[in-house]
């Protein structure tokens, strides 16, 4: 058959790809010439009806997010039963996706190695070979990044949070004094400092 397309190699699309519908518009056009009166070939572009999932997965043992998937695939999952044994159980050229291929072969991985499986780290993770080489260093990396991030996110949007407050120095900011016969001023209402 046609080989995959580049979009269904990070997704679950089963039977269901993009496709190019070719027809012969028989309705004659153009000028006669000695072999009769030319057709016209109409080709009609297809894509597959796609939304995306989330799916637990036990023999991850994690939850994958924001997985795109088809009805098709999604059919065939009930058939097998479950996501996992829909992943483990369905050949390759069915499959038809470089995603599910390596998701089955961490599930042998961490048959391999129940020790790391109980670590939970998102399945992207240990994906590539060189990672489940030193599992470790790539649970660390993976760590340190996720840290780096949400340390990143917090300076970045701390500024603009409602429960961002600022340092003592900035909470009395410095104020021109006051005309002569103006009203008292009101107090500050430090209402965050009591709680």
């Amino acid at each position: 058959g046609r080989p995959p397309s580049a979009a269904s190699q990070m997704a679950l699309f089963g039977d269901e790809d993009h496709n190019v519908l070719a027809k012969i518009n028989t309705k004659v056009w153009g000028w006669k010439t000695k072999w009769g009166y030319p057709l016209r070939h109409i080709f009609k572009r297809t894509e597959p009806s796609v939304f995306k999932k989330d799916f637990e997965s036990q023999n991850l043992n994690t939850t994958i997010y924001n997985l795109r998937v088809t009805p098709n695939a999604m059919y065939q999952m009930d058939e097998k039963g479950s996501f996992d044994d829909y992943i483990m159980r369905t050949p390759p050229e069915d499959l038809r996706s470089n995603a599910g291929e390596k998701m089955r072969d961490l599930m042998w991985w961490y048959m391999e190695n129940p020790e790391c499986k109980a670590w939970g780290l998102p399945w992207k993770v240990l994906m590539r070979k060189r990672d489940r080489a030193d599992p470790h260093f790539a649970r660390y990396l993976h760590e340190s990044l996720a840290a780096h991030s949400e340390r990143k996110l917090t300076k970045q949007h701390g500024n603009f949070s409602p429960y961002y407050l600022p340092q003592e120095a900035m909470m009395h900011p410095e104020r021109q004094p006051f005309a002569d016969g103006a009203p008292d001023p009101v107090p500050l209402n430090l209402w965050c400092s009591g709680s």
